[in-house]
């Protein structure tokens, strides 16, 4: 946590807070200007940061904003930091209380859902056959590439219910009674139709 007296440009944080922002803890405790703090956040993040911050101040709205920070080591660590000014009735910002997580993990589990994610679908969208996956209740959530290219129509169309759409009018009914089916007793489904 950290509490920012605007008007005197003093930071006074934690110590939690001191070393993941790499200010010496004892500094932290006395009170810093924020430029201190913001030494280490990542070049490429410091403008979007700041532009939020100047936003926040102007309409005394919440911050949230998530960024790098750089470490002594050259590693960089995800946060996010959230908080909102308090304002005097003239406008001016008194003080800007936040808290700030570290997020690390987070992203870097974000980042491997992603990378599983992009080489599940390549592995999919590189076979013959349409493929497609239906949650507990029969909702349809995935379908491969082959599946839009054969029927043509645009993505996420035939999610849901959407699909049977997608069977020659003289097979919808039939095929969602065998859908029906399996659904409620947990066979197997198998059926032959035709596909517009």
């Amino acid at each position: 946590t950290w509490d920012w007296d605007v008007p005197n440009d003093t930071i006074i944080a934690d110590a939690r807070f001191a070393k993941l922002y790499g200010v010496p803890r004892e500094r932290a405790a006395a009170g810093a200007p924020i430029a201190e703090f913001f030494a280490g956040l990542h070049p490429d993040d410091l403008p979007a940061v700041r532009d939020a911050i100047n936003t926040a101040m102007k309409t005394g709205k919440n911050f949230s904003q998530e960024y790098r920070l750089l470490q002594p080591d050259g590693t960089s660590r995800w946060v996010i930091a959230e908080g909102r000014p308090t304002l005097a009735p003239d406008g001016t910002v008194l003080r800007f209380p936040r808290v700030s997580f570290d997020i690390t993990e987070r992203k870097k589990t974000e980042a491997a859902l992603r990378d599983s994610e992009e080489r599940f679908r390549a592995i999919t969208n590189s076979i013959d056959q349409m493929l497609w996956s239906t949650l507990p209740d029969g909702h349809h959530d995935y379908y491969n590439q082959r599946w839009y290219d054969f029927t043509g129509v645009p993505v996420g169309s035939t999610d849901g219910e959407g699909w049977n759409g997608m069977f020659h009018p003289d097979d919808q009914e039939r095929a969602w009674n065998v859908w029906r089916q399996c659904l409620t007793t947990g066979e197997p489904y198998h059926i032959e139709y035709r596909l517009r």
